[in-house]
Formats: structure tokens, sequence, C-alpha cells
């Protein structure tokens, strides 16, 4: 039993990537929602994010690697029509 719960956390575990690391500072709470910066600890770079949902999508972006530097479209990321 165990020997199979090992390979089967190894295979969840396979697609997953590298960590990333991130420091994420709220500078104020302000119309119902967060202002801040985002940091990537791996990187330095460093990001501000105007909504909860823009800090989200930056991190999502992050992850997948499409980051662009331009966080102005970032607050429609999650708001795109999905499928056809």
């Amino acid at each position: 039993m165990c020997g199979s719960y090992g390979t089967a956390m190894a295979e969840r575990d396979a697609g997953r990537g590298t960590p990333m690391t991130f420091l994420v500072t709220v500078l104020y709470r302000q119309n119902v929602s967060w202002q801040g910066r985002i940091e990537w600890q791996e990187t330095g770079r460093s990001v501000s994010f105007r909504t909860a949902l823009e800090l989200v999508c930056l991190l999502e972006q992050a992850a997948n690697g499409t980051y662009g530097g331009n966080p102005e479209g970032c607050g429609q990321c999650m708001m795109e029509p999905v499928g056809p």
C-alpha cells in the first residue's frame, strides 16, 4: 500500500513544474479590493496590482510563463469567454 501511494504522489507531482516563490505586499484595501505589489523571488521582478483579481491573474501568468510585462490587460484574463 505504501509503495503505491508513493508512486501515485510522484506521478501527480511530475506535471507540476518548479516551485515558485512570491512576496505579496498589500498596501491598501480600498474599493472592496486589494492594491499592492507582487515580487517574484527567483527573478526579483516586482509588479503593482490594482485588484485582487489582477493579483490572481499575475500569479497565473507567472506560473504559466505567459507574463509579458504589461499588467494593463491582466484584470480581464479571468473574464474572457471559454469555449467556442
